[in-house]
């Protein structure tokens, strides 16, 4: 006896395996290559201008800030991430003074002399 539900969620599982699948090819950079889908158009790198919800994702990915939130914790804190402890406030709270980790590098990159990374600085983050 045919029954056409059966074929009907055969096809739809066919067609949903056939598109959820994608073709690669092979790139020409090297195995160290990440490529990601983007739902609209990147406004920056920069972290100063990187406002929307899509540029500050990539840019979260590309940049590690001096602290960051132990998400474990409720309620939030504040952990250190390149800053070696929590910041160090002065008496008006005006001033925050942040010690960086030591050996923090950025990656070799033909930006640096040489090629090799460089070990962060505080001029870095100003």
């Amino acid at each position: 006896m045919f029954k056409p539900q059966i074929w009907i969620a055969a096809l739809l599982v066919a067609i949903l395996g056939i598109s959820t699948s994608s073709c690669t090819k092979k790139s020409s950079q090297g195995e160290n290559v990440i490529n990601a889908a983007l739902r609209a158009n990147l406004k920056g790198l920069d972290p100063v201008y990187a406002s929307d919800t899509y540029s500050n994702a990539v840019v979260s990915q590309i940049y590690e800030t001096l602290l960051h939130y132990h998400y474990l914790k409720r309620p939030l804190e504040l952990a250190p991430l390149v800053a070696e402890t929590l910041p160090e406030t002065s008496k008006d709270g005006l001033t925050h003074t942040f010690k960086l980790r030591k050996g923090v590098m950025f990656h070799d990159d033909a930006a640096f002399p040489g090629g090799k990374g460089r070990e962060v600085t505080a001029q870095d983050f100003i």
